[in-house]
């Protein structure tokens, strides 16, 4: 039987909108999605026993879906609240497992860097707080995959046997080689020697390593049980801890902040600052602490929540101050 033109076109259309609309719902793009999400309590992630820490310290925490397909990109794209973006080309070179690594290995170090910050603050006005603890080397937040092996979440001991004993010197060291380097790595407890030819130019990222030995009063970390990761709620820890070892302030309205705390006490720059000033600004918070640099990003919010930039956590320390006063 014959097929009459019209009818063909028909079919072909109907096709045609069929495979349109399957690859708009089911095939995965190279962008992803950030949108708000909500504050938690600073103290269900990091606990001092012997010492009581203040409910009002918050963070606040973003979702993002990466891969998300053509028909989410066309909804996210009319809501403000949401940012869309193209993954990064490095980004994109990472796996699921990876991913989730590196969010682990984010919120660890930022535990660790926030524990021996407080306690080294707060132990200048309280002299009964101490920490012993010693740097063990750096850890392998990011590399290229054609460095496969090297692994994300190795611990780099040593680079060309220089014997480091500073996170940034040996970062450096390591970033600045434009040749074949040895480095001595920890690996599921085992050490090894790897041998990377690498170029000046490849991209890497670590964090620094610490095995805290002691310290008064002793913490536990219930955070390490929750399903969040990443270094941003860093200055947030911080201060909790700092503000309940001096014990010297009444705290009594929410302060919620973002940032990381950097080894040498700096707060860095964090992503998806938009969205989490949403989210604050959802929840009727006032006070909202960010770090100095990314203030550009949503001074048009100012008159929506009262933002403080900082350089780093003894200015962030001031604000509290400020706020509290």
């Amino acid at each position: 039987m014959k097929v009459s033109p019209s009818i063909k076109k028909i079919f072909h259309t109907f096709i045609f909108a069929y495979v349109f609309l399957m690859i708009a719902l089911t095939v995965p793009t190279n962008f992803s999605v950030t949108a708000p999400n909500e504050t938690r309590i600073a103290n269900t992630m990091i606990q001092m026993n012997g010492y009581e820490q203040s409910s009002h310290f918050k963070t606040i925490s973003v979702l993002t879906m990466s891969r998300i397909t053509p028909f989410a990109r066309m909804l996210y794209l009319m809501l403000e609240e949401f940012d869309i973006s193209l993954m990064g080309v490095y980004e994109s070179q990472l796996t699921m497992g990876e991913e989730r690594l590196r969010s682990n290995i984010q919120k660890q170090a930022s535990f660790e860097q926030s524990l021996i910050t407080a306690y080294e603050l707060a132990k200048l006005k309280n002299p009964t707080v101490s920490i012993d603890y010693e740097w063990v080397g750096m850890i392998v937040d990011y590399r290229e995959a054609k460095h496969q092996n090297l692994n994300i979440g190795d611990i780099i001991l040593d680079v060309n046997e220089q014997d480091f004993s500073d996170y940034e010197t040996m970062g450096n060291y390591f970033l600045e080689q434009d040749s074949t380097v040895v480095i001595e790595v920890l690996r599921n407890q085992e050490t090894l020697s790897i041998t990377l030819d690498k170029s000046s130019l490849d991209v890497f990222r670590f964090y620094p390593k610490y095995n805290i030995v002691s310290s008064n009063p002793t913490f536990e970390l219930p955070g390490q049980s929750v399903f969040s990761g990443g270094p941003s709620a860093g200055m947030m820890y911080t201060l909790s801890i700092y503000f309940a070892l001096v014990d010297d302030l009444t705290i009594d309205v929410d302060i919620v902040g973002t940032g990381t705390i950097r080894y040498n006490q700096e707060v860095g720059n964090i992503g998806g600052l938009r969205q989490k000033a949403y989210g604050a600004i959802k929840e009727g918070i006032k006070h909202f602490i960010i770090p100095y640099n990314q203030y550009g990003e949503i001074s048009d919010l100012s008159d929506r929540i009262h933002i403080y930039p900082v350089k780093n956590i003894l200015e962030a320390i001031e604000v509290v101050y400020e706020i509290s006063n």
